[in-house]
């Protein structure tokens, strides 16, 4: 096996710095060093290069693409006084490496290349595609998007994406054109630091980034939804989705008791909204008592169970760019997906009644395509 720190040591001894105002671009000597290493186990890998931004792009394996890593390897400049160690020579100390871009992202780019150093080992029967970007910190127009296009332009598109995604980008789309609250997501989020700094920061919180949302529109400040495609996380096992969904829930609902008193620096129909998203777990948790109820009352409740599940089952059929076996797979599987949240609403309502203390917790997750136009 690879050693792992080692390839990150080298990545950080790259000092691949993006600093649009005084005009410094990464060096190709970092993008050198990764094709070589990757050439070297005979991994399809290319550069790729758009106004002076230089990406590294390739696959491992054969078959349908099935998932897509992403990293990159720039960084933001390092104020050397700030610094207890030289930020581009690597420094090992206390069981942790030290250096520029240690954790943002070169950790990532050392894991992704030594996990498709072992892969090329295997005989892959579905294509692993990879891409890792030079211009992440300003923006990504050069890195990221460019290699969306070319997926889309080759046919290379991953398998599998989050569908849950296309509803909620529905959803925060038409609150966006309303002027209501867009909640900003964890995964794609980019907020000024005035902000930030103006509301107090962030806190540590299960739901961070909607306790975030809330105080920044109590300043009076606006999260605006725009067009892009995104990797995201999403679990990978049911019980990984329970422990997501309460955590979720239960931050939610808990950003709305410690902040109740912003909602009242909201307009009337923004503080209405507010209300409305924050409570939103709670909708859920009625659904199983729902259906049992009615369906022991009998009759003409059974129609109400109806009304409850057929517009939920529906729904996956309504999407238009996806082949019609893919969407009744999708229909099949909405039921226990909606008991499923139902359940997890359930727990974290009751937990929080009880005030039974949940810490945040990282759960087990799989890259998936996600697009938010």
């Amino acid at each position: 096996m690879l050693d792992v720190v080692k390839v990150l040591s080298d990545l950080i001894s790259f000092p691949s710095v993006n600093d649009p105002v005084r005009g410094i671009k990464p060096s190709y000597d970092i993008v050198k060093y990764i094709y070589e290493f990757l050439s070297n186990y005979g991994i399809d890998v290319s550069i790729l290069e758009f106004n002076g931004y230089y990406s590294i792009f390739g696959s491992v394996g054969d078959g349908e693409p099935y998932v897509m890593l992403l990293a990159h390897y720039d960084v933001v400049p390092a104020d050397v006084s700030r610094w207890s160690y030289d930020p581009f020579k690597p420094t090992l100390a206390n069981d942790r490496l030290y250096g520029r871009g240690a954790l943002d992202d070169k950790s990532n780019v050392a894991a992704m290349m030594v996990a498709l150093a072992e892969l090329s080992k295997l005989r892959l029967n579905r294509k692993v595609l990879y891409a890792f970007t030079g211009d992440e910190e300003v923006g990504g127009e050069y890195g990221a998007l460019q290699i969306v296009k070319k997926l889309v332009s080759d046919g290379l598109l991953p398998k599998y994406f989050l569908v849950e995604c296309r509803l909620w980008r529905s959803i925060t789309k038409a609150k966006d054109s309303l002027g209501l609250i867009v909640q900003a997501p964890g995964y794609c989020s980019l907020l000024k630091r005035e902000f930030i700094e103006l509301v107090g920061g962030w806190e540590d919180l299960l739901t961070e980034d909607n306790d975030l949302t809330l105080r920044i529109y109590g300043v009076g400040g606006r999260i605006k939804l725009v067009g892009a495609e995104v990797y995201i996380e999403s679990p990978t096992k049911v019980l990984t989705l329970i422990k997501q969904r309460v955590r979720w829930y239960r931050g939610t609902l808990e950003v709305l008791i410690r902040r109740w008193g912003v909602l009242s620096r909201l307009g009337l129909k923004l503080r209405i909204d507010a209300f409305m998203t924050y409570t939103s777990p709670i909708t859920p948790a009625l659904l199983i008592p729902a259906l049992i109820s009615n369906t022991l009352l009998g009759g003409p409740f059974n129609l109400i169970n109806a009304i409850l599940v057929i517009p939920q089952v529906l729904t996956p059929l309504m999407i238009s760019d996806l082949d019609i076996i893919s969407r009744i797979k999708l229909s099949i599987i909405t039921l226990p997906y909606v008991i499923i949240n139902s359940i997890a609403s359930i727990i974290a309502i009751t937990t929080l009644v009880l005030g039974i203390r949940i810490s945040w917790w990282r759960t087990e997750k799989l890259g998936v395509r996600c697009f938010i136009n």
